[in-house]
């Protein structure tokens, strides 16, 4: 099984090496779970316009992220550390450089994962999105 580490530290509050790995059956598994987890997660707390970016980082990079995670090693000298237990919310809090890394890592030994736009059939047009109108 392959893995890669992310080394992350800001000289702050995080000093912490995240070994992420392809995943298993078992991973696959515990993803799900944290997509369904983090479904519950008051989405109305942020403007209507951001709600698909939220909708994105709890059903895809939250999950995808923190399901393939072999280990985490915090620094002794880490005022805040990060476990596999993590709550959506203070995934969303990470910050963005950390998050980056991770997800690069997470999806480059997990392509599968990687979130994939719906195919259409041909002949047939893609219903448009809020994106689409705006200019």
């Amino acid at each position: 099984m392959r893995s890669e580490k992310v080394t992350y530290s800001d000289g702050e509050e995080y000093n912490v090496v995240i070994t992420v790995r392809t995943a298993t059956v078992l991973d696959g598994m515990r993803r799900s779970i944290l997509e369904i987890e983090a479904s519950e997660y008051p989405i109305d707390t942020v403007e209507e316009k951001h709600a698909g970016y939220l909708w994105f980082m709890m059903s895809e990079a939250y999950p995808s992220c923190l399901a393939c995670v072999e280990k985490f090693e915090n620094g002794e000298d880490a005022k805040k550390k990060l476990s596999k237990d993590m709550s959506f919310e203070v995934f969303a809090n990470l910050p963005d450089a950390l998050f980056q890394q991770w997800q690069k890592v997470a999806y480059n030994l997990n392509p599968h994962w990687r979130y994939q736009k719906p195919e259409t059939k041909k002949g047939e047009e893609q219903e448009p999105t809020d994106s689409d109108n705006e200019s």
